[in-house]
């Protein structure tokens, strides 16, 4: 019997494991985080409000506490124009987000089943052939995002759960070729026997995401430079990469002791 099939499954080990696959190919990890950074931060320029309008704005927002209660008045009293540019600003945002995400993810899945399979690819070759799944991988982390916004908007533990139990859908879409729905329910069925080694890596991802985003997010306010900004999402881009190397190395150990449908 294969030994991985008999061995339990430990944290330090997918931690060793990952951070091994990791380093043996930080080039193509890099790579690929350059360019969804660049993506990234380019679609959010191309929808960024301008400078003038943005600084109109912090200086209203300034003037009110961060309670849901003001932050609703506020809204109220802004001027058409003003919730506009808050359009703008979130357009920017999300979309910059999800089709930087989409890519990044396509391709590192990819990368990694190539590997796994002796499939050995250049970059070049690994950005065409996850081509074909990238309209997949938008639909599904939009629908994640928004799945999980929703959750968080209530409390944070419910959004936090719908990550975890979603995080084995895009694996599931490249390696099974299924579709969205059914990646994501056979994700949640086979999520939830490994909770306990998800939740922490999830966690530790949300947390690092959030210490980025709010740095992000006071360049957005009181600078423009672009090159700042594909900075701090190249850095995300690393970060996520070893997430999801994670997240594959445990599907792959637990696909070893039980067969997914």
């Amino acid at each position: 019997m294969n030994r991985e099939k008999m061995m339990p499954i430990f944290i330090k080990n997918l931690l060793f494991d990952t951070w091994n696959f990791f380093i043996n190919q930080i080039l193509n990890i890099v790579l690929f985080s350059i360019t969804s950074a660049i993506i990234s931060g380019l679609i959010g320029y191309a929808f960024l409000p301008t400078l003038e309008e943005m600084s109109s704005l912090t200086n209203i927002i300034s003037n009110f506490n961060e309670s849901i209660s003001n932050m609703q008045y506020l809204f109220k009293n802004l001027s058409n124009d003003q919730k506009y540019i808050l359009f703008k600003l979130s357009v920017s945002s999300h979309l910059s987000s999800l089709i930087g995400n989409a890519f990044l993810f396509s391709n590192i899945v990819l990368m990694i089943y190539n590997i796994c399979n002796k499939k050995y690819s250049t970059f070049y070759q690994l950005i065409l052939n996850a081509f074909p799944f990238f309209p997949k991988f938008l639909t599904l982390i939009f629908l994640v995002s928004f799945l999980v916004q929703f959750g968080i908007a209530f409390m944070i533990v419910p959004g936090i759960f719908l990550l975890i139990i979603f995080s084995f859908s895009p694996i599931l879409i490249s390696n099974k070729k299924i579709g969205i729905i059914y990646a994501m329910r056979t994700s949640m069925h086979h999520a939830l026997l490994h909770t306990r080694l998800i939740a922490p890596i999830i966690i530790l991802w949300l947390f690092l995401k959030l210490i980025i985003l709010i740095t992000v997010s006071q360049i957005f306010i009181y600078s423009h430079l672009i090159s700042i900004k594909i900075f701090f999402y190249l850095i995300n881009n690393i970060v996520t990469s070893y997430a999801i190397i994670y997240i594959y190395r445990l599907f792959t150990l637990s696909e070893n002791k039980k067969n997914f449908t």
